[in-house]
């Protein structure tokens, strides 16, 4: 017992335009580029017992070549933290880094 669920209807058929194959769409643009860059530098130096900071910023984004430039003097004290917070941060990434490689070491002896 076979039966069709679905009914085609019969008529006439109509010949079709032959029509071009269409062309895909062009990727769209985001305003100037495919590539983006930064670059930035920052000094900071004791001189005098005054703090010194200069810094400079370029960015190649959207076909525009931007520039930021800034240089200012703090007192004595924040040069000594700026190097304190550059050795802990140093210290904590070497610390990271090494520990993988702590598997491959002997264990630890507690008789010390």
């Amino acid at each position: 017992m076979k039966r069709d669920l679905v009914r085609k209807q019969r008529g006439d058929v109509k010949p079709v335009e032959k029509s071009l194959p269409i062309e895909p769409l062009a990727a769209r643009s985001f305003g100037g580029g495919w590539i983006s860059l930064t670059y930035s530098h920052r000094e900071i130096s004791s001189v005098g017992g005054k703090t010194h900071v200069r810094s400079r910023e370029y960015r190649f984004e959207n076909g525009k070549l931007e520039s930021e430039t800034f240089e200012g003097t703090l007192g004595g004290a924040a040069y000594g933290q700026a190097i304190e917070q550059a050795q802990k941060l140093v210290a904590a990434q070497t610390n990271a880094f090494l520990s993988f490689f702590s598997a491959f070491l002997p264990p630890a002896s507690k008789d010390r």
